[in-house]
């Protein structure tokens, strides 16, 4: 979970709402994902993977829950570290992540997908 000011700009939340005072509590909004299982199926069905799921804030400051999809086995976000600066200047430049999902059917696919990406407005 991400919480944070609502920024002078025009940010996004993750699913799609563009983030504004409606969207947050004490001008804080907040964000983030979770595997949990698989949502949208009929009770007895084999599950395989998990939902991705976005937690955000609706347009009165409540937490809701969306799915985004289906048959993620892990989803991981690490930071990753800028070694080649001094300490000094380490503080000014934005933060790198990298994250990763891993996508299953449960048997024969394992798809994995990777992204990298740095922060702004620090």
């Amino acid at each position: 979970m991400v919480k944070h000011e609502v920024s002078k700009g025009v940010d996004f939340d993750c699913i799609g709402n563009v983030i504004t005072n409606e969207r947050a509590k004490k001008s804080i909004t907040q964000q983030g994902f979770i595997v949990d299982r698989q949502a949208s199926l009929p009770k007895g069905v084999r599950v395989n993977g998990g939902s991705l799921i976005c937690q955000s804030l609706d347009r009165q400051g409540r937490l809701q829950n969306t799915t985004l999809m289906n048959g993620v086995e892990r989803l991981s976000i690490e930071s990753i570290q800028v070694e080649h600066l001094p300490i000094s200047q380490s503080r000014k430049v934005p933060k790198t992540f990298r994250v990763k999902l891993v996508m299953t059917d449960g048997a024969r696919i394992q798809r994995i997908f990777e992204r990298t990406f740095s922060t702004r407005n620090l």
